[in-house]
């Protein structure tokens, strides 16, 4: 049960995060893109989306890192085990090693296959199969590498977005 509460709040961030820079991203283009819709009002729609999405993220973020990330060097061997065991439970680690095997397991994922086509999941993990097992990195922490690069694009496109939107607004003025 303790699983399932931590993964549905890391798994809800992520979606609220995606959907919110989905919608920013949208209603920026509407603004950006129609005469019609030239109304600031539109314009502070984008923005309340675009805000919303980069809190879910650092919020997403922030747990993710928690559950994912580097332990305390005092973290006792019981601690280590019962973390690995949750994360392989909860499906926020991927299991497979190998290429194919992890390509499958991850075009199979529930999560995964909400918000990517098996096309971008393909090209994702193509992207960052060996540089996710250099260094500290863990190949089993692919899937959060995939997703958070995905919420980096939308970032990213929807900043972009918002900049052209912004400009707009004050020439509407």
């Amino acid at each position: 049960m303790m699983y399932e509460k931590a993964k549905k709040s890391v798994f809800l961030k992520i979606d609220k995060c995606i959907k919110s820079l989905n919608l920013a991203v949208k209603v920026f283009q509407d603004f950006l893109g129609d005469r019609s819709s030239s109304d600031p009002m539109t314009y502070y729609e984008a923005h309340k989306y675009f805000e919303e999405g980069k809190n879910f993220y650092q919020e997403a973020l922030n747990e993710i890192s928690k559950l994912i990330g580097s332990l305390p060097a005092d973290a006792s061997p019981g601690f280590k085990k019962w973390r690995e065991s949750f994360l392989k439970e909860t499906g926020i680690t991927s299991e497979s090693r190998e290429l194919e095997a992890l390509k499958s397991e991850l075009q199979n994922d529930e999560f995964l296959i909400g918000i990517l086509s098996p096309e971008e999941i393909d090209a994702l993990l193509t992207k960052h199969f060996e540089s996710q097992q250099t260094g500290k990195r863990k190949l089993s922490n692919i899937k959060a590498r995939i997703i958070f690069d995905e919420i980096i694009n939308l970032l990213s496109e929807a900043e972009t977005l918002y900049i052209k939107a912004k400009e707009k607004l004050f020439q509407l003025r």
